[in-house]
């Protein structure tokens, strides 16, 4: 069977079977368990259940959270195509395609989309400062030495980089997109959803952690349209972002 993987714009592939909107709906909420369950799971194996009794406020090596991102990616990305499948879509549905204006075109625009990501993020991070004293938590990062900082480098470009553009940019808002249409409300909500919770998923970053988040899904979520709805450039986007980030924070604890 030849299925449709291209989108115009705001327009998602359609799926090559009509299915019940239940299904749908029931289909986005076992993603996001299995997401959590994945994370809490890896978590456990890797750091033990002393740190969830820590709220996840623990110091964490760099190499300990490669092999935790490593596992969670793993697992939920396994989930997601087996849920693709049964609903007869693929990965190029969502955008994991070769970017059709080519490799260093889409790096390129990767890299615009990094700058413009960091600079509106920093500028809110400083407003938040400013107006309220909020600023980002991240003690759970340690980056006391070289190896653990390339190893949150490599977090960064597997969990921003590559998972969260797959399952927030591409999965849920090309599925929300299947539930609700493609109408100015459907899209709105389709957009507003996984924003929220792409913030959410970062409270253990304080309030203005949750709200710079939230900003930056907004940022990438506008490169999604912009880019055809390819995700190269996001991934190469998001993944300079956090890279960025480790680098600055690491500079300032070992300088």
């Amino acid at each position: 069977m030849n299925i449709e993987t291209r989108s115009n714009g705001f327009r998602p592939p359609q799926p090559p079977i009509e299915q019940p909107k239940w299904r749908i709906g029931g289909e986005l909420i076992l993603m996001l368990v299995i997401n959590i369950m994945t994370a809490v799971f890896a978590t456990l194996i890797v750091l033990g259940p002393g740190f969830l009794k820590e709220a996840g406020k623990a110091p964490v090596s760099g190499l300990r959270a490669l092999a935790l991102t490593s596992i969670h990616v793993a697992l939920s990305f396994a989930a997601l195509v087996i849920l693709l499948h049964r609903s007869r879509l693929s990965l190029a549905h969502l955008g994991l395609a070769r970017p059709p204006q080519g490799y260093s075109r889409a790096i390129l625009a990767g890299i615009g989309y990094a700058v413009i990501s960091l600079l509106i993020t920093s500028a809110v991070s400083a407003l938040q400062k400013i107006l309220f004293g909020w600023e980002s938590q991240l003690e759970q990062i340690e980056l006391g030495n070289l190896m653990s900082t390339i190893g949150f480098v490599l977090v960064g470009w597997l969990k921003g980089g590559f998972w969260e553009e797959v399952l927030w940019r591409g999965y849920f808002i090309t599925r929300l997109q299947h539930l609700f249409g493609l109408g100015r409300f459907g899209t709105a909500i389709s957009i507003a959803i996984p924003t929220i919770l792409f913030g959410l998923f970062h409270s253990y970053q304080g309030i203005a952690g949750v709200i710079s988040t939230m900003v930056m899904a907004l940022v990438m979520t506008a490169a999604y349209f912009l880019s055809r709805r390819n995700l190269f450039p996001l991934i190469v986007a998001h993944g300079a972002h956090d890279m960025a980030g480790i680098i600055v924070i690491a500079l300032g604890i070992l300088g």
